[in-house]
C-alpha cells in the first residue's frame, strides 16, 4: 500500500508542477497567443493523423503532436474556466455512455 501512495503522491507533484508550467506559459506569452498556438497545434495534428492512415509507420510524430495538443488544451482549461470545463466533459462523457448503452451507434458517427 506504502508504494501505491508514494506512486500516487508523485503524481500529483507532478500535476502541480505541469499546471505551474501552463501558468507561466499563460504568464509569458499571453491567453491569446496560446489561442493561436492551439489552433496551430490542432492543425498538426490533424496532418499526423491523416499520415497515420496512409503510412502507420509514422507515430511516433503522431504522438508528438498529440502531446502538444494536450499541453496545450490544459493552458485552454485554465483560460476557459477549468470547472466549467469540468462540467461540459462530465456531459459530454455521460451523454455517451448513454448512446453506447441505448445501442445508439448512428448517433456517434
Amino acid at each position: 500500500m506504502e508504494e501505491k501512495n508514494g506512486e500516487l503522491s508523485s503524481q500529483v507533484r507532478s500535476a502541480s508542477s505541469e499546471t505551474k508550467i501552463y501558468e507561466w506559459t499563460l504568464r509569458v506569452f499571453t491567453p491569446e497567443h496560446q489561442i493561436i498556438v492551439m489552433i496551430e497545434e490542432m492543425a498538426e495534428l490533424t496532418k499526423e493523423l491523416v499520415k497515420t492512415l496512409r503510412d502507420k509507420k509514422n507515430i511516433s510524430h503522431l504522438l508528438e503532436e498529440m502531446a502538444d495538443v494536450e499541453i496545450v488544451l490544459e493552458q485552454m482549461k485554465l483560460v476557459f474556466g477549468p470547472i466549467d470545463y469540468f462540467y461540459a466533459k462530465k456531459k459530454k462523457l455521460e451523454r455517451l455512455e448513454k448512446r453506447l448503452e441505448n445501442g445508439d451507434i448512428e448517433a456517434l458517427k
